[in-house]
């Protein structure tokens, strides 16, 4: 059954499926289908058995259970896996950076916001709501000034409602559009994963004294954006990205404008749920998005150059403090091509990579196929 909310305010109305909140996001774009099932378990729903031994019960674990659930707040779990480090540095200074850069037009987009709405500015806002967890914490801070009722402005004017739109509109187009950030890093992440994974097979070769193979070895790859499989990655990337500033964030800020009007609140008591729920305070959630989309375009690119290398087999390698699903899964080896992709087939803030292998070993087995899920190219 559908459980349809409309919202309405500036620049039209919006309906949000309460009963599938995750309809827009369906990949691991922001990691709205969040695969760690203790991290977001729905309520009353028993925990599984997450010790898997092989592979095949990692894939059974994931086929079973997939809660696709919306997250308000980072849960305690997460943001110890978001506090870890990429095995590869480089892989970790791109994440970082790309946080940098989805805050940096986040912040531009709430600054607009906040002065078209004539509310204080986001200094004041970050002030209070700095404020405001030192006394969640116990410490005792100045009293500020009394705040006003938000509704002393009046209802939204046309103007403001098309400026308001505009915002949102060109701030989708900042993050996903032709030269949006999202492209952009995304496209140097996928230079990253190729440029180690030749670095990694010409070790292999060394390693292994396959010195025909290394003799042979064919010039790396070019990050190609056109290359179909890559633009329809970052196609899907930048569709979901624009569709979650543009229709949910959009509607989200539509929401908590009207509470404002309605209950009389404030305006730096509306300014600091905006901030909350819409502006900076959802740093974590792109977070969320720069790492999890660097580790997916990293391991596409390893990928790619594993194939054109004609590299026989990959090894699986999970980082240190590995959960359960990529601890089944590290150390164990595939035909190239046919083992399980980083975050597609583990989860968000997945830091696993998957490394060449050219002559096995004496205790390397190498695994069937792992029932890879299928990538969606489009919002459901």
């Amino acid at each position: 059954m559908r459980a349809e909310v409309v919202v309405s305010c500036f620049g039209g109305s919006a309906a949000l499926d309460a009963s599938r909140p995750s309809a827009w996001c369906d990949g691991p774009v922001l990691g709205e289908i969040f695969w760690w099932w203790d991290m977001m378990l729905p309520v009353g729903v028993a925990e599984p058995h997450v010790d898997a031994a092989t592979p095949g019960e990692a894939a059974g674990l994931l086929a079973g259970w997939w809660p696709a659930l919306k997250q308000a707040a980072p849960t305690l779990q997460e943001l110890d896996m978001a506090a870890r480090a990429h095995q590869w540095r480089e892989v970790q200074r791109h994440m970082r950076r790309t946080l940098k850069a989805f805050v940096r037009e986040v912040t531009e987009a709430e600054v607009e916001w906040l002065a078209i709405l004539d509310l204080p500015p986001i200094e004041a806002v970050r002030e209070a709501v700095a404020e405001e967890a030192k006394r969640a914490a116990g410490e005792r801070v100045k009293q500020g000034p009394a705040d006003g009722p938000f509704d002393r402005v009046g209802p939204l004017s046309a103007e403001k409602r098309r400026l308001l739109s505009r915002v949102f509109d060109e701030w989708a187009e900042d993050m996903a559009g032709p030269l949006g950030v999202y492209r952009t890093r995304a496209v140097e992440a996928y230079a990253i994963g190729i440029a180690h994974a030749h670095v990694n097979i010409q070790n292999e070769a060394r390693r292994a004294g396959a010195i025909q193979f290394l003799t042979e070895l064919p010039p790396s790859l070019v990050a190609d954006a056109a290359r179909p499989a890559v633009r329809r990655f970052l196609e899907r990337g930048e569709a979901l990205v624009r569709h979650e500033v543009s229709v949910r964030y959009a509607a989200e800020a539509a929401d908590e404008i009207l509470r404002g009007f309605t209950e009389g609140a404030g305006p730096l008591e509306v300014a600091k749920r905006l901030h909350r729920r819409v502006g900076e305070g959802q740093a974590w959630h792109w977070n969320r998005l720069a790492r999890t989309e660097t580790a997916a375009a990293v391991d596409m690119g390893a990928e790619d150059q594993l194939k054109a290398a004609k590299v026989p087999y990959e090894r699986w390698r999970a980082t240190l403090g590995r959960c359960p699903i990529c601890a089944a899964l590290d150390g164990k080896v595939w035909a190239q091509g046919e083992g399980p992709r980083v975050v597609w087939d583990t989860h968000p803030h997945c830091l696993c990579v998957r490394v060449p292998v050219i002559r096995l070993g004496r205790d390397d087995v190498v695994q069937g196929r792992f029932p890879r899920r299928a990538i969606p190219d489009v919002l459901d």
